[in-house]
């Protein structure tokens, strides 16, 4: 197994991971005043924080054995890698649109019309994950393949 199609693995789950408990913890708590609670804002920054050093280790063991095993990169690597980063931009400029749009309908029918700027954040790290996962999906189907 190509040190690719490792990152990709360690990418879904730990990125499908985070999506997952972000879902179950903005579903109990809810999200139009979300970001006026400290408690749940820090909910949301330990989890994010536990994700990201997640993923740094993953991908930091994933080249340290890459690199011990010298294991070489060829030429379909790259294609592969090249078609999937190609993929995943447009789907994560899709999703960024739809979260927008969402966003936008719902505090322009909801209550409070005023939209934290945390949201700004949260829709660009959501949308950095779409990509992320976008091209990790690609990346095992295509190796599968092939």
């Amino acid at each position: 197994m190509s040190p690719n199609q490792k990152m990709a693995r360690g990418n879904i789950i730990v990125w499908g991971s985070y999506l997952v408990v972000l879902a179950i913890v903005l579903a109990a708590n809810g999200t139009i005043l979300f970001w006026q609670e400290d408690s749940l804002k820090n909910v949301f920054f330990t989890i994010t924080g536990v994700a990201f050093a997640a993923f740094i280790i993953m991908m930091s063991l994933v080249w340290i054995r890459a690199s011990k095993a010298k294991v070489t990169i060829d030429e379909r690597d790259h294609k592969i890698m090249n078609r999937a980063n190609a993929l995943a931009g447009p789907i994560a400029m899709t999703a960024l649109a739809a979260t927008s749009l969402v966003l936008g309908l719902v505090y322009v029918e909801g209550t409070n019309s005023v939209m934290s700027p945390y949201f700004l954040m949260y829709v660009t790290l959501i949308n950095v994950v779409v990509y992320w996962l976008a091209q990790a999906i690609y990346t095992l189907v295509a190796y599968r393949r092939n």
